[in-house]
Protein backbone atom coordinates (compact mmCIF):
# COMPACT_ATOMS: atom_id res chain seq x y z
CA UNK A 1 0.00 0.00 0.00
CA UNK A 2 3.11 2.42 1.26
CA UNK A 3 4.63 2.06 -3.22
CA UNK A 4 0.88 2.40 -4.44
CA UNK A 5 0.52 5.92 -2.60
CA UNK A 6 4.19 6.65 -3.44
CA UNK A 7 4.66 6.10 -6.82
CA UNK A 8 2.73 7.94 -9.60
CA UNK A 9 1.43 6.50 -13.20
CA UNK A 10 1.35 9.74 -14.80
CA UNK A 11 3.78 12.28 -15.62
CA UNK A 12 5.22 15.38 -14.12
CA UNK A 13 3.36 17.92 -15.66
CA UNK A 14 0.01 16.64 -15.29
CA UNK A 15 -1.84 18.93 -12.97
CA UNK A 16 -3.60 15.93 -11.37
CA UNK A 17 -1.21 13.08 -11.07
CA UNK A 18 -2.34 9.35 -11.06
CA UNK A 19 -1.92 7.25 -8.13
CA UNK A 20 -0.19 3.47 -8.98
CA UNK A 21 -2.77 1.14 -8.60
CA UNK A 22 -3.32 -2.31 -9.83
CA UNK A 23 0.22 -2.60 -11.78
CA UNK A 24 0.77 -6.05 -12.66
CA UNK A 25 0.81 -8.02 -15.54
CA UNK A 26 -0.87 -11.46 -17.12
CA UNK A 27 0.46 -14.76 -16.69
CA UNK A 28 3.07 -15.22 -18.83
CA UNK A 29 3.79 -18.93 -20.76
CA UNK A 30 6.22 -20.73 -19.30
CA UNK A 31 7.80 -21.75 -22.79
CA UNK A 32 10.14 -24.80 -21.34
CA UNK A 33 11.51 -22.49 -18.39
CA UNK A 34 12.60 -23.86 -15.51
CA UNK A 35 10.96 -22.01 -12.40
CA UNK A 36 13.32 -22.13 -8.97
CA UNK A 37 11.51 -21.28 -5.89
CA UNK A 38 13.17 -20.42 -2.84
CA UNK A 39 11.84 -23.32 -0.55
CA UNK A 40 11.42 -26.92 -0.60
CA UNK A 41 7.63 -28.21 -1.62
CA UNK A 42 7.51 -30.30 1.37
CA UNK A 43 8.03 -26.86 3.92
CA UNK A 44 4.82 -25.89 2.59
CA UNK A 45 2.41 -28.88 3.62
CA UNK A 46 4.42 -29.23 6.78
CA UNK A 47 3.39 -25.66 7.62
CA UNK A 48 0.07 -25.98 6.89
CA UNK A 49 -0.72 -29.29 8.66
CA UNK A 50 1.01 -28.14 11.76
CA UNK A 51 -1.55 -24.52 11.38
CA UNK A 52 -4.05 -26.71 10.94
CA UNK A 53 -3.53 -29.17 13.92
CA UNK A 54 -2.85 -26.13 15.89
CA UNK A 55 -6.05 -24.63 15.22
CA UNK A 56 -7.97 -27.82 16.43
CA UNK A 57 -5.63 -27.86 19.18
CA UNK A 58 -6.46 -24.79 20.42
CA UNK A 59 -10.68 -25.36 19.49
CA UNK A 60 -10.42 -28.38 21.76
CA UNK A 61 -8.59 -26.81 24.99
CA UNK A 62 -11.24 -23.81 24.63
CA UNK A 63 -14.24 -26.49 23.91
CA UNK A 64 -13.04 -27.98 27.55
CA UNK A 65 -12.58 -24.73 29.32
CA UNK A 66 -16.06 -23.90 28.37
CA UNK A 67 -17.22 -26.87 29.49
CA UNK A 68 -16.43 -26.98 33.06
CA UNK A 69 -17.04 -23.35 33.55
CA UNK A 70 -20.98 -24.43 32.80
Amino acid sequence: MKLETVLYSSKAEEAEPMVLQDNYRATQPLNHRTVLSSFIPGEITAIVIGSLCGCIGLAVIIYFIVKTIR
